[in-house]
């Protein structure tokens, strides 16, 4: 099984400190079981085997992706599988907090963008502008993050 810079996956990647820095990285080191996180992701993709782990620099949330998807109409990756407790709480048996989810199937934009004709462009652009536009006209009434309830209570938070 693949897994690029393995060291990296324990590692806290989403930003530098500019005081104790050694100190603060080591805070947020996460160990957590490798072998039953790919036992987890093949399980839940219905495949015999995990060929490749990867850390995705930003930290993509299953409750935003489903409000995304299901409330505003955008495309998101499938979940197979996700678990937000770790830490001894709950029966998450990777150890480490985890979402298992398709690759999206294309080429990222900046690297066609330069390729494509006006026209294509255009389209692209009206495309973003409407998903733009669900996103500007949902109103919220509290600020704050979104979760699931059930799964908040799960990990021993309140509800």
């Amino acid at each position: 099984m693949a897994t690029g810079a393995s060291g990296e996956l324990f590692e806290y990647t989403r930003g530098r400190f500019l005081l104790d820095e050694a100190n603060q990285m080591a805070r947020r080191r996460v160990h957590f079981n490798m072998t039953e996180l790919a036992s987890v992701a093949a399980k839940s993709a219905g495949a015999e085997q995990c060929v490749e782990i990867e850390k995705c620099p930003d930290g993509f949330e299953v409750a935003t992706m489903d409000f995304a998807r299901n409330v505003l109409r955008t495309p998101t990756p499938h979940v197979y599988a996700w678990d937000a407790c770790w830490g001894g709480v709950g029966s998450n048996t990777v150890g480490a907090e985890f979402i298992i989810m398709e690759k999206v199937p294309g080429s990222p934009l900046s690297a066609v963008w330069w390729k494509l004709q006006p026209r294509e462009k255009l389209k692209i652009l009206l495309q973003v502008v409407g998903y733009q536009k669900r996103w500007v006209d949902i109103k919220f009434t509290k600020f704050g993050s979104l979760y699931y309830a059930e799964s908040k209570k799960s990990c021993g938070g309140e509800s």
